[in-house]
């Protein structure tokens, strides 16, 4: 198939203009585009809904080059769907969804079971079936692990990075204590050797980070010592929105600054990255812990619903514009964005999308 043209108009494509586009690039029959196809395309185990422009179910690796450049010059983003079981909606995009679960089902033992290479549309359970003979499985063992495929697994790293916060908020301090260790031996190495930030963008668990040092071998606190670990709040406010234009601006939108952020004495830029992207901002006087507690919530939603009494019923109050969907509320934890979507009726999610959403060409 033909590759995407390096001269394209940086007007955004009619979608008339972005199917033809797609289909020089995979052919009319793998180019989606008809509503009830976007659709189907709209979800996937989480409760986020976004309709794509278009679905390309990619066969090949110049395909996806291609797409690439399409999505360079066209300034239309890309999201790589596997089997879309993602509970955070990973998997949906209201730009240009890639399907790459039908035509990558390769994969292959090497080594004597000590590696697989593995394309991102077989289900990790497959591989695992493969990997028996040898005695060995993957480390990732989702629930999931039947259905969900390995392109899900590996962009989500499901084989176990944390912070450790999970495991120090129950009293389990050994699997705290390794799981920080392991995290900032990475970051280490990822960071190269400390010469870049780090930037993490749940604040639960930048604020456990932040604060594991005691815990830590006396070899990593030299590492953590030579870490710069960085909020997406801090990150976004100091560094990001200073570089980015601001084009459009939501009338009114609210924040649930979550327990961490409070902490952190981050308040304040988070509610200055809102007020920059937006005309109005409500932070619920009533906001406070939401309990949801890490993964409590999940087993008993009464603790949330109790927790968040108050700061609901100033959110219904609340003067929202748009469709009612909820999409003017934020935070900067994806557990609690979960507790106070619940709570409130309204998609709470990272403020990211906010400065996304204001701040694209």
């Amino acid at each position: 198939m033909a590759t995407a043209s390096q001269s394209m108009s940086t007007a955004v494509p009619s979608p008339a203009e972005l199917r033809e586009a797609l289909v020089r690039i995979a052919g009319a029959g793998r180019v989606l585009t008809r509503p009830i196809d976007l659709l189907a395309f709209a979800a996937d185990a989480s409760f986020y809904r976004l309709i794509p422009r278009a679905v390309v179910l990619a066969k090949g690796t110049e395909e996806i080059q291609s797409l690439f450049e399409y999505s360079h010059a066209s300034r239309i983003p890309l999201t790589f769907r596997a089997a879309g079981t993602s509970l955070s909606g990973q998997a949906i995009t209201d730009g240009i969804l890639v399907e790459v679960a039908r035509h990558w089902r390769g994969a292959r033992a090497e080594d004597g079971g000590k590696k697989v290479r593995v394309q991102p549309g077989i289900i990790g359970g497959q591989v695992n079936q493969m990997l028996r003979p040898y005695g060995v499985k993957m480390g990732p063992d989702p629930a999931s692990i039947n259905a969900c495929m390995m392109g899900g697994i590996l962009a989500n790293n499901s084989s176990g990075m944390c912070c450790g916060v999970p495991f120090s908020s129950k009293g389990f301090d050994q699997a705290h204590d390794l799981a920080a260790n392991t995290a900032i031996e990475r970051f280490w190495r990822w960071s190269d050797e400390g010469r870049l930030p780090v930037v993490v963008d749940t604040s639960p668990c930048t604020y456990g980070l932040l604060t594991c040092r005691a815990s830590l071998t006396p070899e990593s606190q030299k590492k953590f010592d030579g870490l710069k670990i960085l909020d997406a709040v801090a990150f976004v406010h100091d560094q990001l929105l200073p570089k980015l234009t601001v084009r459009r601006k939501q009338e009114f939108v609210a924040l649930h600054p979550v327990c961490s952020v409070v902490k952190m004495n981050l308040t304040p830029k988070l509610e200055a990255v809102a007020r920059a992207c937006s005309n109005s901002v409500l932070v619920p006087q009533a906001a406070g812990c939401c309990g949801f507690a890490g993964d409590r919530g999940f087993l008993f939603p009464e603790l949330t619903e109790s927790a968040t009494r108050l700061e609901a019923a100033e959110i219904a109050a609340a003067k929202f514009d748009g469709d009612g969907t909820g999409g003017d509320y934020f935070s900067s934890s994806r557990t609690c964005e979960i507790g106070m979507t619940r709570a409130t009726g309204r998609l709470c999610r990272s403020f990211i999308f906010l400065v996304e959403q204001a701040t694209r060409p």
